[in-house]
């Protein structure tokens, strides 16, 4: 595939990022039932390139979320479940001395832990000891990891999703505000409607149930990545977008007066090239070769809340992260370009 596209098979590229979205929905709709926004992020991220942590209480359907993403998707799905005694060998692998089968001699060989999948479940990472957080943002970051010596690339796409644990939170070490800045998206699960969650009871009792089946291959996702990255934004939609990051942060001058009062830190530059990238990422699933304002509306809670930190009188007054933004998102205007 070409590195660029001209209009017309921009435009043909998009609309095949719209179809492949369809059946990646419809496929999905056969084993799970709402959560469509959370699907929607998760596969922006996975479009981007970008790691995600989740929000949601236990059982609302995380892994299931990626266990069917990497069905459709065709990719290889692991879910690792951390605790104060897993060690890094048991994510990354090890290596063990073996004799050779002819010769006698010993030799040295790398086994893969379950960290060389497509698409990781990272659960309760907040559990894991520090040592062990360092291995895994380290490997999301680098894409590799190092055993005894040795380099070994993990596999593209890798797409990271973490869960912190709601259960027992203060027994943990929660991520730091520079280890939430690495993730491209927050995810939020929540309750199902009541429609939907009949509709997931009836799919359940159901005897025939329809398995999940692979509607795009790896070099298809990679394909909707460089098609996304190439769908143009204006700099009327670019300023808004930058207008929405400058104001998460105290004393900016595009911050609104409340932000100064309430928010001990906002979003860094990352946040914005966050806020872009998926942008991107969103039109080009709905079939669009330019960004627009509403793509930035629908993702800029995702890609903020877990920039922006509220102080102590914002936790007075129970504002979280997420209605910060939303107040914020309320509060800027749609700017004109400069």
């Amino acid at each position: 595939m070409a590195d660029q596209h001209s209009p017309a098979s921009l435009s043909s590229a998009v609309e095949e990022c719209r179809r492949v979205y369809r059946q990646i929905g419809d496929e999905l709709g056969k084993a799970m039932v709402g959560q469509d926004a959370a699907v929607e992020h998760v596969l922006i991220g996975l479009v981007v390139g970008g790691h995600v942590i989740v929000e949601g209480s236990p059982s609302f359907g995380k892994s299931l979320v990626l266990r069917c993403l990497a069905e459709a998707l065709e990719l290889r799905f692991r879910r690792i479940q951390f605790t104060p005694d897993l060690t890094p060998a048991e994510i990354t692998g090890e290596e063990t001395v073996r004799e050779h089968s002819e010769t006698g001699r010993r030799q040295y060989l790398f086994q893969p832990g379950p960290l060389f999948a497509n698409l990781i479940v990272a659960a309760d990472v907040d559990q894991a000891s520090p040592k062990l957080q360092t291995v895994l943002f380290d490997a999301m970051e680098d894409r590799h990891v190092t055993v005894g010596g040795q380099t070994h690339p993990l596999p593209v796409p890798f797409f990271v999703l973490v869960s912190q644990s709601s259960l027992e939170p203060e027994k943990g070490t929660p991520l730091s505000p520079s280890q939430l800045d690495r993730f491209l998206l927050s995810v939020t699960l929540g309750y199902l409607s009541d429609k939907e969650e009949w509709s997931m009871a009836r799919h359940m009792t159901s005897s025939q149930v329809e398995p999940v089946l692979p509607v795009v291959r790896r070099d298809d996702l990679l394909r909707l990545r460089q098609t996304a990255a190439q769908v143009s934004i204006s700099d009327a939609v670019l300023r808004y977008a930058w207008a929405l990051v400058r104001a998460t942060r105290p004393t900016c001058p595009e911050a609104p007066e409340f932000v100064d009062r309430l928010v001990a830190r906002g979003s860094g530059p990352r946040g914005l090239v966050a806020l872009v990238d998926c942008a991107k990422a969103r039109a080009a699933l709905k079939g669009r070769c330019e960004v627009t304002t509403t793509d930035v509306e629908q993702l800029a809670l995702p890609v903020l809340r877990h920039r922006v930190f509220g102080n102590f009188a914002a936790e007075s007054q129970s504002l979280t992260s997420s209605r910060l933004v939303e107040m914020i998102m309320e509060s800027v205007q749609h700017y004109a370009p400069p």
